[in-house]
């Protein structure tokens, strides 16, 4: 009988622990019906995927390297519980296999991971890229997010403020206030271009 050991893993402490219950349900569904017995398992809770930084994943680590000889699989639900770093998943899905003769199965989306199938390698390759694509959108959003909410309390949000305001100090999300010295030329150069002054003369007049 093969042998295999999984890696269970979500993000936010918040989260109920349902996502673990449902992925070991998964695991254990395809290690009934592939017949294969569960060595260890490991599980990460409330620790992100973009990098394999995180303690059971460590000890995963540390456990294949001493006892990679009694086992055939590692199992993850989905591939981004594994990594969403498109490039260090890839790096690492193929040590395993090439080094420790361990392939990785991603058991809802129905993939084994082998290195020597040309077919799998790119359907595994392109399930990282898309993990790690939407990893990359949820930063721009929660980050938008955060720019939106600090500008509603009227802080800037940019490194450098524009010609004419500095920040009150210089941390980057501090309220602006005019600089008087600066805000002259940008008053005059509005004045002038209202009157239909030519550009040349403001510019002189200007400094």
């Amino acid at each position: 009988m093969k042998r295999a050991i999984r890696y269970l893993r979500f993000s936010q402490l918040g989260q109920s622990n349902g996502s673990i219950e449902r992925q070991e349900l998964y695991t254990d569904q395809w290690l009934k019906f592939n017949d294969v017995e569960l060595v260890d398992t490991f599980v990460d809770r409330g620790k992100s995927a973009r990098t394999f930084d995180r303690p059971d994943f460590i000890k995963l680590g540390e456990f294949i390297t001493k006892h990679h000889r009694t086992v055939d699989y590692l199992l993850v639900d989905q591939l981004d519980r594994f990594s969403r770093d498109a490039g260090e998943a890839m790096s690492m899905v193929k040590l395993l296999q090439q080094k420790y003769s361990i392939q990785v199965v991603s058991v809802t989306e129905g993939i084994t991971f082998d290195y020597e199938t040309p077919g799998s390698f790119f359907r595994s390759g392109l399930q990282l890229l898309l993990a790690e694509e939407d990893n990359i959108n949820r930063s721009i959003k929660v980050k938008g997010g955060i720019y939106t909410a600090k500008a509603k309390e009227g802080r800037y949000v940019y490194k450098n403020a524009p010609f004419g305001y500095r920040k009150e100090d210089e941390r980057k999300d501090r309220r602006l206030v005019v600089e008087e010295t600066e805000a002259k030329i940008v008053r005059f150069i509005y004045d002038a271009y209202l009157r239909n002054t030519p550009l040349y003369l403001i510019k002189e007049r200007g400094g």
